[in-house]
């Protein structure tokens, strides 16, 4: 079967898009602290962030020098094509956990259900982080982000397309 796989989530940046920000760190902080419990091998995949054209490596990179940092060395950085939770599980459809906020994680329990079906979203573990960071702003945004979620993947692009790539790209709809 192989060597079981967690992939971390990416979150958030700095403002200025050089480090990473503090909600993805609790999830880097609570990768190692899976990894040392079960043995998995992390993986990362996040991609370059759209509203930070200055970032010099794509998230993965940062996220598995973090790691590295702090004495992990088994990192497997994969490429997302896009940069959202979709990519970062299209490029890691074969985890066996994920790790993420748990408000998050109900969300993405619903994508693998979509993208891989009932069976695989059953069998994956989801890991959360031990607190959200979740804002207000984040709770309010929440349900219309997993109501989202149910438009045909060719909406969901297009709409990620506008936020990423046209003047919407300064509305953040990250918490």
């Amino acid at each position: 079967m192989g060597i079981l796989q967690a992939l971390i989530l990416a979150c958030d940046l700095t403002p200025d898009g050089t480090n990473l920000g503090p909600k993805t760190i609790a999830r880097l902080e609570r990768g190692l602290q899976h990894a040392q419990e079960t043995g998995e091998q992390l993986v990362v995949a996040a991609s370059w962030s759209p509203r930070h054209p200055q970032q010099s490596v794509t998230m993965a990179e940062m996220m598995a020098l973090w790691l590295q940092e702090h004495s992990y060395t088994d990192t497997v950085v994969r490429n997302a094509t896009r940069f959202n939770t979709r990519g970062e599980l299209e490029a890691s459809h074969d985890v066996s956990s994920i790790i993420s906020d748990p408000l998050h994680l109900r969300r993405v329990r619903i994508m693998v259900r979509k993208m891989y079906g009932r069976q695989k979203a059953r069998d994956i573990n989801y890991i959360p982080t031990d607190e959200s960071g979740m804002t207000t702003k984040g709770r309010f945004l929440e349900p219309f982000k997993c109501g989202f979620l149910y438009f045909p993947l060719w909406f969901q692009d297009g709409v990620i397309y506008l936020l990423h790539h046209t003047p919407l790209r300064r509305i953040n709809l990250s918490y």
